[in-house]
């Protein structure tokens, strides 16, 4: 079985420096290698590309590791369409970190 990411918001990210996590948001700012996202507790979050992306919607999740910086290094993505809701999905988030074992 692979190990879970676990989701995450901006406020949540300085818990799992160095680990493998999954954040959803709303992309704010593509600028060569770096993205800025809105993050579901509607922080925002500086994304470090992998060199191969390609978002073509207003809202993605990543997966990728949280840098000692509270940043996200992208290892893969995927578009989640130009509707999403945010506040629902941080609930998800709130209960992952309240509940983990319920997410394993």
């Amino acid at each position: 079985m692979e190990k879970p990411t676990p989701r995450v918001n901006s406020n949540t990210l300085k818990n799992h420096v160095g680990h493998t996590v999954r954040v959803s948001g709303k992309v704010i700012s593509l600028n060569g290698d770096n993205a800025i996202i809105e993050a579901t507790d509607n922080g925002q979050i500086q994304v470090l590309l992998n060199g191969q992306s390609q978002w073509g919607t207003t809202y993605v999740e990543l997966i990728g590791q949280v840098t000692p910086e509270n940043t996200i290094q992208e290892f893969t993505f995927t578009n989640l369409g130009n509707e999403f809701d945010l506040a629902l999905a941080n609930k998800v988030v709130l209960y992952g970190e309240k509940y983990p074992e319920l997410f394993v």
